[in-house]
């Protein structure tokens, strides 16, 4: 653990096409959230010490990303923007894949993932 009063360079926000303008931290400390002028919003694990930060990408606004905010159970994640609307997430995508496993039908099979996806080896979408 550093020391608070020296505190060291862990990772940078990187990869927007314009500047970040607000970040808000999970209630629980796990991931941080960054809104963006490029009209997205970026999930990071922030609990993975070892590893470089690559979030999650949330694009669905049309206009810049101007504020987010967690629930306080931190199950939800809102964003702001400046296409007056406010979209909200699920920041978990261990519970995002599981709904979109159990309302998928009928699954991919082994055909169509050859069919869609040639380049890579199947594998079960779910």
């Amino acid at each position: 653990m550093t020391d608070p009063r020296r505190p060291a360079l862990r990772d940078r926000l990187s990869g927007y096409a314009d500047g970040v303008m607000a970040v808000a931290f999970a209630p629980n400390g796990r991931m941080l959230a960054a809104a963006s002028s490029d009209r997205t919003a970026r999930l990071y694990d922030v609990n993975d010490h070892g590893n470089a930060l690559e979030p999650a990408l949330l694009s669905g606004h049309t206009k810049p990303v101007d504020t987010l905010a967690f629930s306080p159970d931190g199950r939800t994640l809102a964003t702001g923007g400046e296409d007056w609307t406010v979209l909200l997430w699920d920041p978990d995508p261990g519970r995002v894949a599981s709904r979109i496993c159990d309302s998928a039908f009928p699954a991919l099979t082994h055909a169509e993932w050859g069919q869609y996806f040639p380049q890579w080896k199947y594998l079960s979408p779910c």
